[in-house]
This record gives structure tokens, C-alpha cells and sequence, in this order.
């Protein structure tokens, strides 16, 4: 991704990379990611979640590898208990996801490929506290 070589270019510039194996199959984290209007029930902090243009892409429902993009905006905030209320923000992010290429099961995917899936949000304009924020999520269908 891009920010990789913008990070390297800004002196308060932080980038964080996590790499972990979880027991599941890739259509639950997928899911969960791709979904913004269900981060409130599940992301520490988080206030909102929405999708703010419908997706673009060779369809609206992409199909199994096929990747769309849309806007969405995620409030995150926190109850200060004092006068003043909550503090938070709205980030706006342009978000791209390809869904796993193959069904739940297989463990590669027509070109016998290992199963892949991405999300990627990206506040390109910045918000209050930074000038950037990326996330990039892959995931990958390992072997039982």
C-alpha cells in the first residue's frame, strides 16, 4: 500500500503491522471488517458505522475474488463524564473489499491458489487527529 512509502516521508508518521493465525475460517474476520455498520457492536470506542456510497465494482454484492469500493465513515468517541460530553470523531474512508475467493471449505481457489480475502479503509483527507489512517486487513485461508 501507499502509506508504506509515506510513512518513511513524515516524521510523526507510525505504521503498525500485526501478522497472527486464528482458528476460524476467513469468512468470519472478513466479515466482521467489511461490515462498518456492525463495528459499534464489536470495536472498543467505536460510535458509528456506515456506508456512505453504495459499492462500485463489477457489481453491487461482488462476487466470490471480485473487488468493490464505497465511502463509509466511523464515529469513535468515548463519555468523558465531565461537561464535556463525549470526544471523539468521524473518520471517512474510502474502503475497498475483495471477498474470499473461494467458498467456506476449500483451500484453494479455482486457479489452486491459497484463499484470499482484503479490506482495506483509508481516510485519504485525514481527520482531527492525523493527516492519515489506513488499515489494511488480509486475510488467508491456511490448511487444517
Amino acid at each position: 500500500h501507499e502509506f508504506q512509502r509515506l510513512a518513511h516521508t513524515l516524521k510523526l508518521a507510525r505504521s503498525l503491522s500485526v501478522k497472527c493465525d486464528v482458528d476460524t475460517d476467513i469468512e468470519v474476520p472478513y466479515s466482521m471488517i467489511a461490515d462498518l455498520e456492525q463495528y459499534p457492536l464489536w470495536m472498543p470506542w467505536c460510535t458509528s458505522g456506515r456506508v456512505a456510497t453504495p459499492p462500485s465494482g463489477s457489481s453491487a454484492t461482488p462476487g466470490m475474488g471480485e473487488e468493490t469500493t464505497f465511502d463509509g465513515q466511523v464515529g469513535f468517541g468515548f463519555e468523558t463524564g465531565t461537561f464535556l460530553g463525549t470526544v471523539g470523531d468521524t473518520v471517512n474512508y474510502t474502503v475497498s473489499v475483495v471477498p474470499p475467493s473461494a467458498p467456506s471449505g476449500k483451500e484453494e481457489d479455482a486457479d489452486g491458489k491459497p484463499v484470499v480475502a482484503r479490506v482495506t479503509a483509508d481516510a485519504v483527507n485525514g481527520f482531527t487527529y492525523g493527516k492519515r489512517l489506513v488499515y489494511d486487513w488480509r486475510f488467508t485461508r491456511i490448511a487444517a
